[in-house]
């Protein structure tokens, strides 16, 4: 039954309509007006579902009627019912919102003006609740959407103004009063409200932390697939301990909890805080229900790619740490990437590197083509097993490093990983390691040798000494005979010369501990170069430069013998004739090179005696300082020996340089004097 409001001054004309909509059996329940004050009455006392009216009143009109009509019910039909109305006053009425208009002498039409009013305006009513659905769901996309382009910004932490915006859209979309997104913390123990929205006026939680019990106890028989709808504290588990976190407001009676949980795994709590009225829809569970499932998507995409972040940056800590040489080229030989091994073995920083050839910078010239064939190998085959390859330093320096090499496929493009493990310093320490290994082993034969050699030297001594007053009996009984006295002298000149040589077999087999005093060593060596001008001849030139004079402590005795055996020995080679340099210099760290076993080169004085002679063959350096060897038709072999073994017991060093006819250098190094015995 259609409720109509009918205006009309005039009840003859009311009784007349009433009679014309019975005839065509319209089931109506009719209320009457006839003025304004009536006609407001009735309007706010009941909602018509059709309104008629006639267009002129004693001081009201039917154009007042339908603005009132409309103000108050905007989807209600007004039909005006007049008894003339000109064709321009009907277009007017109609444009200000008359559903249609029947002329009292033309009733018979008013019953069906009527329903199609009615269906016009249900129809319109029908249509607006289309449109506002639409709108609805249009909203509801825009909120997720919101959602989704928050979350596919970044890092969780960086998002704070964007979700904030999306959040205030879907509170004030679904009427929350407060929002609360919880995820967990690092330690996957706690969940913490990681973002808060709340209407205005309402204080904010501030930061909260929950145990990950409690949360799990809330889902514990409903699992985490469904949202809970949740009117009472009451509706919670005890163990949840609600009052502590979710019912900590008092003006909060209602709550919706979403939990996130992407593919079954507890990532954190959506949390949509009510007053006692709320209306929890299934449609607004079903938009909450979607945001859990946008929020767990992106708090899983942002956790994997922070464990991706943080597992390659382990990696690239692994790889800078390691002291192998990590390098990665494409399939030309492009650097890619490099490692901080590399980079401080070759001097180059990665920037230095990245783009660049391997074929530019590291290949040495005389392994170009090889390397190319490794790298057309190593791209066919796939990996290549170790193998040896130098490589060419920023310096210049050439390394010998051991490598490794396999591909794999990045961003579509294949590249080569090779490792590699620098053997230059290995074989560096070897070569020291047999070096030193075979001068222990020298050292051990000429103790034993010395020993032997003190044995044999005093016996022969002794021999010598029986000989000698034999010697003394002859050159006095030979009298005049000159035949005899000659004897005589060459008998006592021989017991000399073996005295002499098994003297100096008896001071390099028991060396007299050095007598030390602190001289300077330009100084010192001033003095014995002007001392042994006499003995060199006058066709040798001895120049004296002193760079660097230090103080040093020696026996001046021993150590004289030293400098006049070196001298001497250059007199020889130079057969009488030539200059000889001595230098007094401070001695520079090579890196392990020439002098590496010098634990500290700057604790020493450095004197360098430099002639121009022939030079020293390299078999003959390698035995040089051993005893009995000589290539003198006259020598001992025990000059250069001895002097090795005063200078090793001054806690110095003894070497030498030399190539054929280039001249010979020795080094000698000295501790200074200010320095203790533990860096001697």
């Amino acid at each position: 039954m259609l409720k109509l409001l009918h205006l009309e001054d005039s009840t003859v004309d009311q009784e007349l309509i009433r009679r014309q909509l019975k005839r065509e059996d319209l089931e109506l329940d009719c209320t009457y007006a006839n003025d304004r004050k009536s006609f407001r009455k009735c309007l706010d006392e009941l909602e018509p579902d059709v309104i008629l009216s006639d267009f002129s009143l004693p001081s009201f009109n039917g154009l007042e009627a339908l603005k009132m009509a409309k103000e108050k019910y905007p989807d209600t039909p007004v039909i005006f019912v007049t008894g003339a109305l000109g064709e321009e006053k009907a277009v007017e009425f109609l444009k200000e919102g008359a559903a249609d208009y029947v002329l009292k002498d033309r009733l018979q039409r008013l019953g069906s003006a009527i329903v199609r009013a009615r269906e016009e305006a249900d129809a319109r009513i029908e249509n607006r609740k289309a449109e506002e659905a639409l709108r609805h769901r249009q909203r509801l996309e825009h909120v997720i959407n919101r959602f989704s382009v928050s979350f596919d910004k970044g890092e969780i932490d960086s998002l704070e103004p964007a979700v904030q915006e999306a959040l205030d859209d879907l509170g004030r979309f679904i009427g929350a009063e407060r929002i609360c997104i919880y995820t967990k913390d690092p330690s996957r123990k706690y969940l913490t409200n990681t973002f808060e929205w709340a209407r205005p006026g309402l204080e904010r939680r501030g930061e909260c932390r929950v145990p990950l019990h409690r949360f799990e106890s809330l889902f514990h028989e409903s699992g985490l697939s469904k949202p809970l709808r949740v009117n009472s504290i009451k509706d919670l588990p005890p163990e949840a301990e609600p009052k502590t976190w979710l019912f900590s407001d008092p003006r909060i009676e209602s709550l919706l909890l979403v939990p996130i949980s992407p593919l079954g795994e507890n990532l954190g709590l959506l949390v949509c805080e009510g007053l006692a009225d709320a209306d929890w829809s299934d449609e607004t569970v079903g938009l909450i229900n979607i945001a859990g499932e946008v929020l767990g998507n992106a708090i899983r995409r942002v956790d994997t790619e922070r464990e991706l972040r943080e597992e390659r940056q382990f990696l690239e800590k692994v790889l800078d740490f390691s002291e192998m040489l990590v390098i990665v080229i494409d399939d030309e030989g492009r650097f890619v990437r490099i490692n901080q091994g590399f980079a401080e073995v070759t001097g180059y920083s990665p920037e230095e590197c990245i783009g660049r050839s391997m074929f530019d910078l590291f290949v040495t010239d005389d392994t170009r083509e090889t390397a190319a064939d490794d790298l057309k190998r190593v791209l066919e085959e796939g990996s290549i097993e170790y193998y040896e390859k130098p490589i060419r330093t920023r310096d210049g320096d050439r390394r010998i490093v051991r490598w490794k090499a396999d591909t794999f496929t990045h961003n579509g493009e294949r590249q080569i990983l090779a490792c590699g493990i620098d053997l230059t310093n290995l074989r560096d320490a070897e070569n020291r390691r047999i070096q030193m290994e075979l001068k222990l082993a020298q050292a051990e034969r000429i103790d034993s040798l010395g020993r032997v050699a003190a044995n044999v030297a005093h016996e022969f001594n002794n021999v010598l000494m029986g000989i000698q007053p034999f010697a003394e009996v002859v050159a006095r009984v030979a009298g005049e005979d000159e035949r005899l006295q000659m004897c005589a002298r060459q008998i006592s000149r021989s017991i000399k010369t073996g005295t002499r040589i098994t003297g100096e077999v008896l001071r390099f087999a028991r060396p007299a501990v050095p007598t030390r005093q602190v001289v300077s060593a330009g100084d010192w060596l001033r003095e014995l170069v002007a001392a042994s001008r006499m003995a060199l001849g006058d066709q040798m030139e001895v120049v004296l430069s002193v760079e660097h004079d230090s103080e040093i402590s020696i026996d001046g005795s021993q150590m004289e013998q030293v400098i006049m055996n070196l001298l001497l020995n250059a007199r020889d080679a130079m057969d009488g004739k030539g200059r000889i340099e001595i230098v007094v210099a401070s001695p520079a760290w090579d890196g392990g090179g020439r002098f590496g076993v010098l634990a500290n080169p700057h604790s020493h004085a450095h004197v360098m005696v430099r002639d121009q002679g022939p030079g020293i063959a390299r078999d003959v350096r390698e035995r040089l300082f051993e005893p009995f060897f000589t290539t003198k038709p006259k020598g001992t072999g025990l000059g250069l020996a001895v002097s090795h073994q005063i200078v090793r017991a001054h806690g110095g060093h003894l070497f030498v340089e030399s190539e054929e006819n280039r001249g010979s250098t020795f080094h000698l190094f000295l501790p200074k004097a200010d320095q203790p015995e533990s860096e001697q």
